[in-house]
């Protein structure tokens, strides 16, 4: 199952140490976006959350996104990059709290699921 990720999961899932959870959950690695990486990596990061992203990300699979169509004015760059990124590898699920990334993920086919949903 392709599941790509934006940053909000992934940042409150570390908070609470449950990063781990998507690699029993989902089969292959997660798919995230360079944006999402430098996002879920930004300064400040506690140590601790900081070690579990670095756990995950060993296991994820970053890919650079070079053109990204606008999806919505209201969008970061991000989140355009996880809506393409999902779209060229015809994602089965978006991760995602954003209520508009995850009409725009429904719409082009991928089930969005927030982090709830993963817990």
């Amino acid at each position: 199952m392709n599941v790509v990720a934006d940053a909000c999961p992934l940042i409150f899932l570390a908070k609470i140490r449950y990063l781990d959870l998507l690699d029993r959950l989902f089969a292959g690695p997660v798919l995230l976006t360079e944006s999402v990486r430098q996002e879920i990596l930004a300064e400040p990061v506690p140590p601790d959350e900081a070690e579990e992203i670095g756990r995950f990300l060993t296991s994820a699979s970053v890919e650079k996104i070079h053109a990204v169509k606008r999806y919505a004015a209201a969008l970061s760059r991000a989140d355009h990059e996880t809506l393409a990124l999902a779209e060229r590898r015809k994602a089965e699920l978006v991760l995602t709290d954003d209520r508009l990334v995850r009409e725009m993920a429904a719409v082009a086919g991928a089930r969005p699921m927030g982090t709830l949903g993963v817990l």
